[in-house]
């Protein structure tokens, strides 16, 4: 009785142990996907920066070159 006991107190522990590690590995990946989200949308925010910065650049070359030409 007292083997089956200390038995269960082994599995116990374990069983809690392995309970810790899967709830660690849970939040693990939960910071990895909000933090790969984050980095993208860095990203998408860049392209967004230069998109924006090529228009105007096309714009003003555009209205330069249009004064250009009428002077």
């Amino acid at each position: 009785e007292a083997e089956v006991a200390e038995a269960n107190s082994e599995l116990a522990k374990k069983k809690a142990a392995w309970t810790k590690a899967a709830q660690v590995a849970e939040v693990e990946a939960t910071k990895a996907v909000a933090l790969r989200e984050a980095e993208l949308q860095g990203e998408v925010e860049r392209m967004n920066a230069l998109t924006t910065i090529e228009k105007l650049k096309a714009e003003f070359l555009s209205k330069a070159s249009v004064e250009y030409e009428t002077k």
